[in-house]
């Protein structure tokens, strides 16, 4: 049995492969600009309204228990039923972003690191046991993340300044991490992302039954590092021209917005890439 067991374990490595390569990519997305806790979350509520959806498809006047989404998620009932049902995530406060935002949101509305007088931040001293930058981080970011290291992503990122190399002022409060072009990419890419899920998870889900969707990936590892800048610019003029064709065919049938009751989505997509071990 021993030995059976072995082997099992053995053939499901790819699955757990599968799912490195798929979030290794999001992890590169992410990490920087939102806290993995956060991330954590939101994943945790998408095992569970995707195991409801899994269990209503098969049955659907079948009561669903909290027992058969920890079955299929792995999670503790408890956290099942606390993240059951909620459709998005709710407010997410600064503090639980990331830890810089944490920093900054406690400096702007913590009244211990305040001017009694005035009622503005403080400038505040780097090190020290009282009212310092040290204290601040130690209370917020948690004592695993030293002083020095949000210090240097927050001057940086342009939230604080060092006067005298001894004291910091709070320059803005209002965490941004990403720059309005940065954000305008995440989102394009949020959709794409979502939407080849879905051809995937619809050619898991057809079988026999239907046809799957087009999921076809084209690559060379044996073009010269001379080619690939000529080859590149090629294969993305194609891809444009392919776009236009189809795009093409959405207008021939599409009817205008007033009229679109009784009607569906439908998508394709395109994609270039290149594996520089970047």
């Amino acid at each position: 049995m021993a030995q059976i067991n072995a082997k099992a374990a053995k053939d499901l490595r790819w699955l757990v492969k599968a799912a490195e390569l798929m979030l290794q990519p999001v992890a590169r997305l992410l990490v920087g600009k939102v806290s993995c806790t956060v991330v954590v979350r939101l994943l945790k509520q998408a095992y569970i309204q995707e195991a409801r959806r899994m269990l209503r498809s098969k049955d659907p006047d079948r009561r669903i228990t909290m027992s058969a989404l920890g079955l299929l998620t792995g999670l503790d009932t408890r956290v099942v039923a606390a993240l059951d049902g909620q459709s998005d995530p709710g407010p997410i406060s600064a503090s639980e972003l990331c830890p810089e935002a944490a920093v900054l949101s406690a400096w702007h509305s913590d009244k211990t690191y305040h001017d009694k007088k005035t009622g503005k931040p403080l400038v505040l001293p780097v090190y020290g046991r009282g009212t310092s930058f040290q204290t601040l981080v130690t209370r917020n970011a948690g004592r695993n993340v030293t002083c020095s290291t949000v210090l240097e992503r927050l001057t940086e990122s342009g939230h604080l300044a060092v006067d005298n190399d001894n004291h910091v002022r709070l320059i803005s409060p209002h965490y941004v991490p990403v720059s309005p072009a940065e954000q305008a990419i995440l989102e394009k890419g949020s959709f794409s992302i979502n939407h080849l899920g879905k051809t995937i998870a619809h050619n898991l889900d057809a079988g026999e039954s239907e046809p799957n969707w087009l999921h076809q990936d084209s690559f060379s590892r044996s073009i010269p590092s001379d080619q690939v800048e000529r080859l590149g610019r090629r294969v993305q003029e194609i891809l444009a021209r392919s776009v236009e064709q189809v795009e093409s065919e959405w207008d021939s049938v599409e009817t205008p917005v007033k009229q679109r009751t009784g009607h569906q989505s439908i998508g394709a997509g395109w994609f270039y890439w290149e594996d520089s071990n970047k």
